[in-house]
């Protein structure tokens, strides 16, 4: 179930990436009030809501340093996604950058756990 919610909480931000571009993009006059009913927006709203409550869950089981590197994550779905989704490009260099992001979440899980309220 920890996992899970850090999981969840990964999938919902970039979900909630997903729909505010999406929003952009459909909102005809650019108004804010034809921005703030649009639907995308709404689910861009309610994405951030579900991610904020499992990102707290998660971090009532795990400490901030050893969950936090798992939230940049959401950059390589948001790439992906803006290829999938939305059709953009993808370049060398933004592979070289999701590589080295994922290789960075690797060296930091491999870092030993931190005491909560110690300094480093």
């Amino acid at each position: 179930m920890n996992y899970l919610l850090l999981a969840l909480a990964i999938l919902l931000k970039s979900t909630g990436n997903a729909l505010g571009k999406q929003a952009g993009l459909a909102t005809a006059d650019g108004s804010i009030q034809s921005l703030i009913w649009n639907p995308y927006y709404l689910g861009m709203l309610g994405a951030y809501f579900l991610q904020a409550l499992c990102w707290v869950l998660a971090l009532r089981r795990f400490s901030l340093t050893s969950v936090y590197p798992f939230l940049s994550l959401s950059f390589l779905i948001d790439i992906l996604s803006a290829r999938v989704i939305f059709g953009e490009t993808i370049s060398l260099l933004h592979l070289l950058g999701m590589t080295v992001i994922f290789a960075g979440v690797l060296v930091m899980m491999t870092a030993p756990a931190s005491t909560e309220g110690t300094d480093a």
